[in-house]
């Protein structure tokens, strides 16, 4: 959360001794957002982490829970690494793709949800495995969107 803060002050610094044009404006503006996405997604592996202690590991999950969640963080990984070249490339090959993650991520977490409630007795693993997926695909939710946003002509 400091560093989010430095790069808002810095961007604010920016934005006030060079007067950028829209295009820079909208590149300074992407990344101030990414900043604090960043510092938002620290704060959600936080929760994850806290929420994986709490109810004794993920590890005492059944196996399809395990793999959701494995998916979800490879899934959510992607687009991070997709978002972060598109915009270091201004280039948006790679925005549909991103999309297309975070759609399979908001399918998994509905059909995880669905089967949860179906072949999950025990309340703690059906706890945990709700909030860790939904953390996962609430980060996941901002990435193609702040790609197309900063990308536009």
């Amino acid at each position: 959360m400091i560093l989010a803060d430095q790069v808002e002050d810095k961007a604010v610094e920016i934005m006030l001794k060079f007067q950028p044009v829209a295009s820079d404006l909208r590149m300074v503006k992407t990344f101030t957002r990414i900043s604090y996405d960043l510092a938002r997604l620290g704060r959600y592996a936080l929760d994850i982490a806290y929420v994986n202690k709490r109810f004794n590991e993920i590890r005492g999950c059944d196996e399809w829970i395990r793999e959701y969640v494995k998916g979800l963080g490879q899934k959510f990984t992607s687009m991070v690494e997709l978002s972060l070249a598109s915009i270091k490339a201004k280039s948006l090959k790679s925005v549909r793709e991103a999309s297309d993650l975070e759609r399979e991520v908001d399918e998994l977490y509905k059909s995880s949800l669905d089967k949860i409630t179906k072949y999950t007795s025990e309340s703690k693993v059906i706890v945990s495995d709700a909030l860790i997926v939904r953390y996962l695909e609430r980060i996941a939710d901002p990435w193609s969107e702040k790609m197309r946003n900063s990308l536009r002509p």
